[in-house]
């Protein structure tokens, strides 16, 4: 009769276990009802917007919270227009930091017509129009190929500071920046009236299709992925002379660290560049020997040059240590006058000013901006070998540091 008893008792009141579990549970949950409705709206604004709106039904405090984020994201999730012009109706917060969604997601249910097409680009300006007047700051739209045409009031937005397209062909689309770190797939580019293009690429191909407007561009390649401490040369080399190929008509030119790096290589093996009409270039790279080849040979087939501008700028490099496997397997050896990127002294900068000066016979202007890696006295010796660098010709040399700017001219 006790043992009896006492199973009642364990069936009426659960295991040890089971309670425990439940206590955890119970402690969890009270610790989450404790936070502030900000933080809570914060945690939310980090998930789709479907998910965030399902904690609706945990209690009659969590009801409200979803509509207050500062984040709405329809993506990947497949809503219909409906569904999401009703997610619309009930959001509340007069501030949205955020706003991304795939227009293609709707594609297979929606284009059956060219009313039902009509209707979508309808309800597309609808969602813009609704992010605009909550002061949206980052806009993500990745919409259909040759469909819609992004509102000119959007580039102009005051309180847009991020917008991400997969792709447009409005006519009135002057200015394009793309930052695709960790994409996939390939890209194509077809851009035909941007007069300004600011690409940060993946270590996947972003093609230069037509930007036959194109009068000033800047360009670099993020390189993430090197398998088995082996650099992709060749898929990167198409890449970037395909790019300068592209770039041919462009006056104004920028080139990250990492182009260079693989123009260097692509100088090394002796492969071809294509003629430049450019006015300006500014390099964002350290003066290292991992750079400099590939420098001298954009120097020499841009004959118009009359400035050029020089800052120790850029976003992850690629590591020395991978250029150096590549060399040492393929029998090939840098200028070993140059040091290292991480070994830069004024004796190299002043190098450099001389080389620059030596291969182009049209430059007016050199802007040197060494803050950051030539300081103090060796600044001071710096500006004082200029007059000696511009001796025999008639270049202008600027350099700035931290503090102050100095303008020599020879």
């Amino acid at each position: 009769m006790a043992d009896e008893g006492r199973a009642t008792a364990m069936a009426a009141t659960g295991s040890p276990s089971n309670r425990h579990s439940d206590i955890i549970a119970k402690e969890a949950g009270d610790l989450i009802s404790s936070l502030h409705d900000d933080i809570l709206q914060l945690i939310l604004s980090y998930l789709p917007t479907r998910f965030a709106i399902r904690t609706s039904a945990l209690s009659r405090r969590w009801r409200h919270l979803w509509s207050d984020t500062w984040s709405l994201t329809f993506y990947g999730d497949r809503p219909d227009a409906a569904s999401i012009n009703g997610i619309l109706d009930r959001y509340r917060a007069p501030k949205m930091m955020s706003f991304r969604i795939c227009s293609g997601s709707l594609c297979s249910r929606s284009l059956r017509s060219r009313a039902n097409r009509s209707d979508k680009l309808a309800d597309i300006d609808s969602w813009i129009n609704f992010a605009v007047s909550r002061n949206v700051e980052n806009l993500s739209l990745y919409l259909d190929k040759d469909e819609y045409d992004i509102p000119d009031f959007l580039y102009v937005n005051s309180s847009l500071k991020q917008l991400y397209l997969q792709l447009s062909k409005s006519p009135h689309l002057l200015t394009l920046e793309i930052k695709r770190y960790c994409v996939t797939e390939p890209t194509q580019l077809v851009a035909p009236h941007i007069r300004c293009l600011r690409l940060r690429n993946s270590e996947k191909p972003c093609a230069l299709v037509d930007v036959s407007s194109l009068s000033q561009a800047e360009l670099d390649i993020a390189v993430f992925k090197i398998v088995d401490n082996k650099l992709d040369v060749d898929f990167h080399q198409t890449m970037v002379v395909k790019m300068l190929e592209k770039c041919q008509n462009v006056e104004k030119l920028t080139l990250g660290a990492n182009i260079l790096k693989i123009l260097s290589l692509a100088e090394l093996r002796v492969v071809s560049f294509p003629k430049l009409k450019l006015k300006a270039l500014t390099l964002d790279t350290m003066i290292s020997r991992y750079v400099i080849a590939g420098i001298v040979r954009v120097l020499q087939n841009s004959p118009d040059l009359k400035k050029l501008t020089i800052q120790p700028m850029g976003t992850y490099p690629i590591p020395e240590k991978h250029i150096d496997i590549y060399l040492d397997s393929h029998g090939l050896n840098w200028d070993q006058s140059w040091s290292s990127e991480f070994d830069v002294e004024l004796k190299q900068v002043a190098s450099f000013m001389q080389l620059v000066l030596k291969t182009t016979k049209t430059l007016e202007l050199i802007v040197a901006r060494v803050k950051g890696y030539i300081k103090g006295r060796c600044f001071v010796e710096l500006r004082q070998m200029v007059p000696m660098l511009t001796r025999n010709n008639n270049v202008s040399i600027v350099l700035s540091s931290r503090k102050k700017r100095c303008r020599a001219t020879g």
